[in-house]
C-alpha cells in the first residue's frame, strides 16, 4: 500500500483536506485502485503490484496547487532457482589464438539475477570431436568457479581442431539449480595451404 499524506511546510497532515491525488509510476509495476482518488482526512491511498521484473520503481503523485512528492520502490530478485549461461560469441576460428568469455548467472524464477548468490558452480566441457578448446584455469574438462553477486565467469582459449563443443553449468555445492549449457562452434582458420589425403 502506497500512502500521501497532504501536509503544511512543517510535514504535518492536514486533517480536513480532500484534494484529488494522481499516483504515477515509472518502471515496472502497476497501480491498482481508484487513481486520481481524492484525499480522506488528508490521507490518500492506493496499492503497487511488483512486476517479475527486479529493479527500481518510481512512485510520483501530484495534486492542481500542491508540491508534488516522488519515492523509490526496489523490487529484488526471489529465490534462487535458475542458472544461465551465455558466451561473448558463440563461433571462433580453430587457430589456438582466441578466446571465449562465458558467464553464469543465478537467477530466480522469473530470471532476475539474485545479486546476494555466491553459489559454487561446476562448469563442464563436452565434446564429439578433440578440438583442443580449454577452459582457462582447469586442468581437466571440469572445474568449480564461485559466483560474486550471483555472476561467474570463465574463459576458453580456442583450439586448432573444427568442431562443437558444449559447456555446461551445475550447482556444485548447495541447492541445486536448473542447469544451463551454451554451445560452442570451432570453425576452420585462413586458408593457408593444400594438403593431398
Amino acid at each position: 500500500t502506497i500512502t500521501c499524506r497532504i501536509t503544511d511546510a512543517g510535514g504535518n497532515t492536514i486533517g480536513n483536506a480532500g484534494n484529488l491525488i494522481t499516483f504515477n509510476i515509472t518502471g515496472n509495476g502497476s497501480i491498482e485502485g481508484t487513481n486520481p482518488v481524492n484525499a480522506v482526512s488528508g490521507i490518500a491511498t492506493i496499492r503497487y503490484r511488483s512486476s517479475t521484473i527486479s529493479g527500481v520503481s518510481t512512485i510520483t503523485v501530484t495534486s492542481s496547487g500542491l508540491t508534488g512528492d516522488s519515492k523509490g520502490i526496489t523490487v529484488i530478485a526471489g529465490v534462487s532457482y535458475k542458472l544461465s549461461l551465455s558466451a561473448s560469441m558463440t563461433s571462433i576460428k580453430a587457430n589456438g589464438l582466441g578466446s571465449i568469455t562465458l558467464t553464469a548467472v543465478v537467477q530466480d524464477i522469473n530470471g532476475n539475477r539474485n545479486t546476494g548468490a555466491n553459489n559454487v558452480l561446476r562448469f563442464t566441457k563436452t565434446e564429439t570431436v578433440t578440438t583442443g578448446i580449454k577452459i582457462d584455469g582447469f586442468s581437466t574438462s571440469y572445474g568449480t568457479v564461485t559466483a560474486s553477486q550471483g555472476i561467474a565467469v570463465i574463459s576458453l582459449s580456442s583450439g586448432t581442431k573444427v568442431g562443437t563443443v558444449t559447456v555446461s553449468v551445475s550447482t556444485n555445492t548447495g541447492t541445486n539449480l536448473v542447469a544451463a549449457a551454451q554451445e560452442l562452434t570451432l570453425i576452420p582458420s585462413i586458408v593457408t595451404r593444400l594438403e593431398l589425403t
